[in-house]
């Protein structure tokens, strides 16, 4: 009533947008998953009748449902309803959080070996960050996973450098800079 009916219609537009592309993700993910998870049971099956199931088919099958139970978790703490009450919370403790998903997700889908990246974080302790904590462990989690994913298709001797993640944090009176690089693929 305050901005009028077109903006009304312009803000709803931009909604009805956004849910359909965040619908559009989640169905690509789950079908991604089902089709690993399917081809391996269909493995499992078929080796289970012959009475010799290699040991790494059952851990991919392991490993398809926890993915499948990780994909959930996310969905459902997407939907939850959000508080708008943002506390002080130390941007290093988010950062550990996010990271931890982060390697948590490509340990999972297997295209990374986390811990042959080398992740240098200098993020002074004192900076502390009025947020609602979930949805930046959310967002710096994305961005994270992105980073980790970018070295998937390095090859070996590619580059001469390390693999490596640089997560450094400046702040003043009234404004915080956050940079997250890597020197894997992409730009």
């Amino acid at each position: 009533q305050r901005h009028g009916t077109a903006a009304a219609r312009a803000a709803q537009k931009v909604a009805q947008r956004y849910t359909e592309l965040l619908v559009g993700s989640m169905v690509h993910d789950l079908r991604s998953i089902l089709t690993h998870l399917r081809a391996n049971v269909v493995a499992l099956s078929a080796h289970a009748q012959k009475g010799n199931v290699p040991p790494k088919l059952g851990q991919r099958v392991q490993d398809d449902i926890d993915f499948l139970e990780r994909t959930i978790l996310d969905m459902a703490r997407f939907t939850a309803p959000v508080t708008g009450e943002r506390t002080p919370v130390p941007l290093g403790e988010l950062i550990v959080a996010a990271r931890a998903q982060a390697e948590a997700y490509v340990r999972a889908e297997g295209s990374v070996d986390s811990a042959s990246i080398v992740v240098d974080m200098q993020v002074p302790a004192w900076i502390q960050v009025p947020v609602v904590p979930h949805l930046l462990v959310a967002a710096l989690t994305n961005i994270l996973k992105n980073a980790f994913e970018a070295f998937a298709h390095r090859a070996v001797g590619a580059q001469s450098d390390l693999p490596s993640i640089a997560i450094t944090a400046t702040a003043d009176h009234a404004f915080m800079e956050l940079k997250v690089r890597d020197n894997g693929m992409g730009f």
